[in-house]
């Protein structure tokens, strides 16, 4: 799931969450965390300092439920830069056009849920005006074409590269379309999300 807030003024937060269990119990675990993420961010935490209460919490009253990944960036409009933290979550990715490159946002840290002396950390990057924020779900990399490849981070970053100077809307339809395409329109077995921010 994903979720937007605004911090303040200057700022406001980007979160994407991955639950590992699906049905009933999935819903149960997501609408939990969604609550807990509502408590923390109105105490206006860092995103390290989120990921460090969610796995607290889940892991002293929720023992018996299953993991989850999680991403959140927070942008600093007026010092351009955004801050970044990961429960497990997949390398996320930056766009600078000047460099005409993407720049992997990579930090370490373990799932929520699973180890209760997992320790989160933050990092900062620096981007300009017109940059592009990707985020995406792992569910992009887990269905298969009928020679059994993956749609890797290659092929993802090589879509959004030839359509990024469009909306972000429409480089995201764009991606979905090269993803259904090499898959052979086959059913999706996974929720598959893809967010495009300009920054």
């Amino acid at each position: 799931y994903y979720i937007y807030k605004e911090y303040s003024e200057n700022s406001d937060l980007f979160i994407l969450g991955d639950i590992q269990v699906k049905g009933l119990a999935g819903a149960f675990f997501e609408t939990m965390s969604r609550s807990y993420i509502d408590v923390f961010t109105e105490r206006k935490l860092l995103p390290h300092a989120i990921l460090q209460n969610m796995n607290h919490f889940i892991i002293t009253r929720h023992a018996d439920k299953s993991g989850m990944d999680m991403f959140i960036c927070m942008r600093d409009k007026k010092a351009n830069q955004i801050t970044i933290a990961s429960a497990g979550h997949l390398t996320q990715y930056l766009f600078s056009f000047r460099m005409n490159k993407f720049i992997p946002l990579k930090i370490a840290g373990k799932m929520i849920g699973i180890d209760q002396d997992s320790e989160y950390n933050s990092r900062t990057y620096k981007y300009e005006t017109g940059d592009l924020l990707i985020l995406f779900s792992d569910g992009l990399h887990k269905d298969v074409n009928l020679k059994r490849e993956h749609f890797d981070h290659n092929q993802l970053l090589s879509v959004i590269k030839r359509t990024a100077g469009r909306e972000p809307l429409k480089i995201v339809e764009m991606t979905f379309k090269a993803f259904k395409e090499f898959i052979h329109h086959r059913i999706i077995k996974d929720d598959v999300t893809v967010i495009i921010i300009k920054l």
